[in-house]
């Protein structure tokens, strides 16, 4: 059941906790997958996606074989209470990763398009943040990196993961600023994209 030894944690309950809540988020996220590609992409009345898709999932797989490498090869490892402290950011990012999905509804999608009625979704975590789901999946995978103790690969895997957001928000926004066109740019002048004061 353990995603990694078991002296990796900081004990048997931290490293069975840490494996049923990484589990937990795959099969939330094999979920939205079936549902928000194969169910939606036949409804879109327009896509944009650029291959922002494929780069997402490619991005994710390597951010989360560096956490492991860099905690094999034990550079930069700090356990203890960073592992703690790790596994609440990647259960707070899940979180806020799916109330973002959840006020998004039928509109969510995992690949970058719109339906024929698509109608722009302002409320919930939208009020602040325009890519809120985006900003939960980052959260996650930058704390899962730390609860795996792999300290030095945090900042690699941030960077990793905001350079793929980034492309995919720029896919995203186009495709919004020309369905929605006015009403969306003033949505993101009162709007953060990602994350607080960016």
């Amino acid at each position: 059941m353990f995603i990694a030894p078991l002296p990796w944690f900081p004990s048997p309950a931290f490293g069975w906790l840490f494996s049923v809540c990484f589990f937990a988020w795959a099969l939330l996220e094999c979920g939205h997958h079936l549902i928000g590609k194969g169910g939606r992409l036949g409804q879109a009345h327009r896509t944009g996606d650029g291959g922002s898709y494929w780069l997402l999932i490619v991005t994710v797989y390597v951010c989360f074989s560096l956490a492991y490498l860099g905690r094999f090869l034990g550079w930069g490892v700090a356990t203890g209470t960073s592992q703690y402290m790790g596994l609440g950011l990647m259960l707070g990012g899940v979180a806020f990763r799916e109330w973002a999905v959840v006020v998004l509804g039928r509109h969510f999608s995992v690949v970058v398009a719109v339906e024929a009625d698509h109608h722009l979704v302002t409320h919930g975590p939208y009020r602040w943040l325009r890519h809120p789901a985006y900003a939960g999946g980052l959260i996650a995978t930058a704390g899962f990196t730390l609860a795996l103790g792999s300290l030095l690969m945090v900042l690699p895997v941030i960077v990793l993961l905001l350079l793929a957001f980034s492309y995919r928000i720029r896919r995203e926004e186009q495709l919004l600023l020309t369905t929605f066109g006015s009403i969306y740019s003033e949505y993101m002048a009162r709007t953060w994209r990602l994350l607080p004061g960016w």
